[in-house]
């Protein structure tokens, strides 16, 4: 079913930035409509709003029909709401009820989940008027997406910039992939085996050969998984990242390689379906001191290093009827090639692939770009929050084990 978005652009110099939004929520198979208070057509112009959604942008409240009355259909119309960039003229409104132009006419009219983004001049965001205004929205459910601090264009550094694209699409995205997981919990039943993080070979009792993955990408998989009804087994390596907590969670703590494949040994028999997307160690140490190896006192300038084992492989050999197995692939060249390689040597289900080395950073960051193949196919995604691909990743697991 089609999410449906409606976006109320208002008067700023940020609102060129909502053109970006459309097409990214676009990508993400949502129906956008656009209404523009005149103030804001002063800054960007209706086409390429309507070259984006393909949708008519509204404007004037009394160009309507017979019988459609703008206001009143665009509010039915809407699934959730979002005015950005958000002044503080449109926020008064909304806090008194006022209802003078098609915009502020919608939003008295909905009944769907509403987000504003603010965006102004630090001294007017800080207004006790404004101040006030925004904490009684939140008091009547409205989600402020937050301000950023920066260059403003009125000249002054501060607190009133418009949230980012990647912030605003985000939260309306992850608030709607929520909502709908409370309607479908698709994975009730099932049991999940997912390893994240780094593993970390012990050279002695302070250093270690370790990479630079941070789980973030494990940790969205295990929330994306109890989201829709899943009970989850967490092996987690050594990581900085907030933990979540949940009835259906078992967080297993590893530090190592080999730790990592024990944990996941005893606990592989129940899953039904098991995600590797730990950054595993591909070496340790053959041997590791048990005390501070000292500069100038201990040979370090070479240490004998042996294979660790390859754990998703393993668990693979291991797998029984029924049970369905994903990894994941990080290559600096030939991506899709090369993980197809290895799903078939290592005889996984599916495997995701994505490019690391270049100039945009993978490990650490809160968006990938990546692939999934399978052996019915590839399907190449666009850039997406982890949390994103996590449901989509999930989404692929259900279509290919039906």
């Amino acid at each position: 079913m089609a999410k449906h978005i409606l976006i109320i652009v208002t008067g700023g110099i940020a609102a060129y930035k909502m053109c970006d939004v459309c097409s990214k929520l676009s990508k993400l198979d949502y129906e956008i409509k656009v209404v523009m208070t005149k103030h804001a057509s002063e800054f960007v112009g209706k086409a390429s709003f309507e070259a984006l959604t393909h949708n008519k942008v509204h404007v004037d409240e009394f160009k309507s029909s017979e019988y459609d009355i703008p206001h009143i259909s665009l509010a039915d119309w809407a699934d959730m709401v979002l005015v950005a960039p958000a002044t503080a003229n449109i926020i008064a409104k909304m806090r008194s009820g006022i209802a003078d132009d098609l915009a502020s006419t919608v939003l008295l009219a909905t009944v769907a989940p509403v987000f504003v983004a603010p965006a102004m001049n630090v001294h007017m965001l800080e207004h006790p008027s404004t101040q006030e205004n925004i904490a009684v929205l939140q008091e009547r459910g409205v989600q402020i997406i937050d301000s950023e601090f920066g260059h403003l264009a009125c000249g002054y550094n501060g607190k009133g910039k418009l949230a980012s694209v990647e912030t605003m699409v985000s939260t309306v995205h992850d608030f709607q992939s929520k909502k709908s997981s409370l309607a479908t919990k698709d994975f009730d039943g099932l049991t999940i085996l997912i390893t994240a993080g780094p593993t970390y070979e012990k050279i002695d009792p302070v250093r270690f050969i370790g990479n630079r993955s941070s789980g973030k990408m494990g940790l969205a998989l295990a929330k994306a998984a109890l989201s829709r009804g899943a009970k989850v087994d967490l092996v987690l390596g050594p990581v900085s990242v907030p933990i979540i907590g949940h009835e259906n969670l078992r967080v297993l703590p590893v530090e190592s390689a080999l730790d990592m494949l024990q944990a996941c040994l005893s606990h592989f028999e129940r899953s039904d379906i098991c995600i590797g997307a730990a950054a595993v160690s591909d070496l340790r140490p053959a041997e590791s001191a048990q005390q501070k190896l000292k500069k100038g006192k201990d040979d370090m300038s070479s240490i004998s290093l042996v294979e660790n084992p390859d754990i998703i492989a393993t668990l693979a050999r291991e797998k029984h009827e029924g049970q369905y197995m994903v990894g994941f692939a990080a290559e600096t060249e030939h991506v899709e090639e090369y993980a197809q390689k290895k799903r078939v040597n290592k005889s996984l289900d599916m495997i995701v692939a994505n490019k690391v080395g270049g100039t945009k950073e993978v490990f650490g960051a809160d968006n990938n770009t990546a692939s999934i193949i399978t052996k019915s196919g590839t399907t190449q995604l666009p850039e997406l929050s982890k949390d994103e691909l996590a449901h989509k990743i999930l989404d692929a697991i259900l279509q290919e084990r039906c």
